[in-house]
């Protein structure tokens, strides 16, 4: 199971940053990775993240992405469907939210506005890595946990910034 704990927003880029923290195994040697999503947009299919919820990750091939995996959930699915709103939000690569249309992209660390120091854009994208430790986990272990804004962390996991 991934555990995914949002905590900073930066409108600018309309992005929302967190730590996946992974209960087994690593990913290039790391247990916490940082991701980033498009910001919320009250779960509009394109336009925002997708609410706190357990989802399952599963294998996707699209016709925009291949060989990742999609969360699938109570208010998404794997392929387009009428009886929920969302569908297909795939793992791939982006550095800032605005760049997706929903999805989740997994980094190595954060990079600061320069400005501000606040949040930015993600940096040291791994997916093919995130792809590969999902790929080698047996199915009942793919499942992604996202905590809502606001909620603690209790590892009082920091960001990794770099400037």
């Amino acid at each position: 199971m991934i555990n995914l704990y949002r905590w900073a927003e930066e409108p600018a880029t309309q992005s929302v940053f967190g730590s996946a923290v992974l209960s087994k195994g690593d990913v290039l040697g790391k247990r916490v990775l940082i991701t980033c999503e498009r910001m919320w947009g009250e779960n509009m299919p394109s336009h925002s993240c997708l609410p706190p919820g357990r989802y399952t990750l599963e294998p996707h091939e699209g016709h925009k992405y291949q060989n990742t995996f999609a969360l699938v959930g109570d208010t998404v699915s794997h392929l387009p469907s009428a009886y929920r709103r969302r569908s297909a939000c795939v793992v791939h690569r982006f550095l800032v939210g605005r760049s997706s249309e929903g999805c989740v992209s997994f980094g190595q660390s954060v990079l600061p506005d320069p400005s501000t120091g606040a949040p930015y854009s993600l940096e040291g994208t791994i997916n093919s890595a995130v792809i590969a430790y999902l790929k080698g986990l047996a199915a009942e272990d793919r499942v992604i946990h996202i905590h809502g804004y606001g909620i603690p962390n209790p590892n009082r996991i920091s960001p990794v910034v770099r400037g």
